[in-house]
């Protein structure tokens, strides 16, 4: 029987404004059955149908928030390489999103994203991209994130995320 477990997690996000607010990273919390985990993710299901998870959560391990003064892991050569990126510099990112699942439909793995755009700034937790691109290249979902047209300022990457950069030049 899986118990009722609650955990707390860190995500990217978007700013649609043309200033940039406040950009620190937010816990969030989510309850659920812990419906399977492995080395590279953790699946939390919110409901069941017919003993199958129905919605819920697939998260990457980057994404978890053990304690207030827990250090999130990051690759030290994309770190190395983060820190010494300047503002305003053409990149383009590779990193791992959670997975939000309904209708029984649960993905194999955490979405792989690839964002284009010029860098805003750089703390030592997030990486901020300003007018970015962003696609899913999960294998089968080739596709624009997030959907629709809407117009996205700022993209606030979490550098635990980040699996590679590429610099591009001018």
């Amino acid at each position: 029987m899986n118990k009722i477990i609650a955990i707390r997690y860190i995500d990217a996000f978007y700013f649609k404004e043309k200033k940039l607010g406040n950009h620190k990273l937010v816990t969030h919390y989510s309850i659920g059955k812990l419906a399977s985990v492995s080395r590279d993710f953790v699946v939390l299901c919110f409901t069941e149908k017919d003993g199958i998870p129905w919605e819920g959560l697939l998260l990457p391990r980057e994404a978890f928030v053990f304690d207030k003064k827990n250090e999130m892991s990051e690759s030290v050569s994309v770190k190395s390489k983060i820190k010494k990126i300047k503002k305003n510099t053409p990149i383009g990112v590779f990193w791992k999103d959670l997975v939000h699942f309904e209708n029984g439909v649960l993905p194999p793995l955490y979405s792989l994203m690839y964002t284009e755009g010029k860098v805003h700034s750089i703390t030592s937790k997030v990486l901020i991209i300003k007018n970015p691109e962003t696609i899913n290249i999960t294998p089968g979902k080739l596709a624009n994130h997030p959907k629709g047209t809407a117009y996205i300022s700022f993209l606030v990457i979490p550098i635990c995320f980040i699996t590679n950069v590429e610099i591009y030049d001018k």
